[in-house]
């Protein structure tokens, strides 16, 4: 499977913003995505998001997880399926797939790129936040797309002891 280390250097504004702020002549075209957010609309979802950015997580047998996807008896299948690979294991309960985020709404105006992009921001605050949580071990995030026969973007994080 090929993965990325998520660091945004660059990015592409996208296409739902692009045609918003031309509605805003003139000066729209110096209005950024923070300027978006300024909705009222918005601020119920900006706030829900910092649980998708800064996640919840717990320790288990070893190993740190997500509050949102953890299940003890889960865990302990993945761990007994791995022989006891605490990494692996991890890798897989952490993930999180960008399209079951948006289960309930149409996703198809938004590209692949767009999505990437996105799953890219929050592979990038985790290993932030992750790293600052467990300076003692060393955390590994990782985003994969479909081209590695993952359903859409998809994130995920596993620790090591540091180094």
């Amino acid at each position: 499977m090929t993965t990325t280390k998520p660091t945004l250097t660059t990015r592409s504004l996208p296409e739902f913003f692009l045609d918003w702020r031309q509605d805003f002549v003139p000066g729209g075209e110096f209005f950024s995505p923070l300027n978006f957010l300024n909705q009222q609309a918005a601020i119920p979802f900006l706030i829900s998001a910092a649980w998708l950015f800064c996640p919840e997580v717990t320790e288990y047998r070893g190993g740190v997880f997500r509050v949102a996807r953890f299940d003890p008896e889960n865990v302990d299948q993945w761990l007994a399926d791995t022989a006891g690979e605490v990494s692996r294991t991890e890798a897989v309960v952490n993930e999180l797939h960008v399209y079951s985020l948006f289960g309930n709404c149409d996703i198809d105006a938004y590209s692949d790129a767009e999505l990437m992009q996105f799953a890219m921001a929050i592979g990038e605050c985790w290993q932030g936040v992750l790293t600052r949580r467990f300076p003692a071990r060393e955390v590994v995030v990782e985003v994969s797309g479909e081209e590695d026969g993952e359903y859409g973007p998809t994130i995920t994080f596993y620790t090591r002891p540091g180094t």
